[in-house]
């Protein structure tokens, strides 16, 4: 099945009130990912806007990638890191970073918003946020806040239910999550 045919049967299970509603998955917590090849990233984009337009559920989309601009911005730090890069290298501008965007943070700006009945959280923007989030560490934080709402990441790459494999080739253990599609 290409791309487009799972995404096609992605948005049919959106529409799926069980789906919504985080029933029928043996009282687990509704994560899941939708693995897809790298190359189909601009596919994927133009899908998410199109969801965004659906009357029969609701896609609340957080995009890690503008998160961790925002955190950024927040800190006035934005138009340092090139320089700081530079100065300090690589390694530590890493380090800086992962400590202003972290999981923890990301989760909690997620729980500020109220929820509905046909609310599903997307998170997108997984592959541009690398290396300084990873989403195996934000599901792993966010598996018990969310009970009543599906949380699926857009995720570049594969997941074999036991590993992560961003682009193909980073790798993050994480089984807690469902493949979708």
């Amino acid at each position: 099945m290409n791309t487009i045919e799972r995404l096609d049967k992605l948005k049919e299970m959106f529409k799926d009130n069980d789906f919504q509603s985080n029933k029928g998955i043996s009282n687990q917590i509704g994560v899941y990912i939708f693995a897809y090849p790298p190359k189909d990233q601009m596919m994927i984009d133009s899908f998410v806007e199109l969801l965004k337009n659906e009357k029969q559920f609701n896609i609340v989309d957080y995009d890690l990638y503008s998160f961790f601009l925002k955190k950024c911005e927040e800190k006035r730090i934005i138009n340092q890191i090139p320089v700081l890069e530079e100065r300090k290298g690589s390694e530590f501008v890493l380090d800086q970073l992962s400590k202003i965007a972290t999981p923890e943070s990301f989760v909690n700006y997620m729980a500020e918003r109220e929820y509905n009945k046909g609310d599903i959280i997307l998170i997108t923007g997984v592959g541009k946020v690398n290396p300084f989030m990873r989403v195996h560490a934000i599901l792993e934080h966010a598996q018990n806040r969310f009970v009543n709402i599906p949380i699926v990441v857009m995720y570049p790459g594969k997941y074999d239910g036991q590993e992560l494999h961003l682009f193909n080739k980073f790798n993050a253990n994480h089984y807690r999550s469902f493949n979708l599609v």
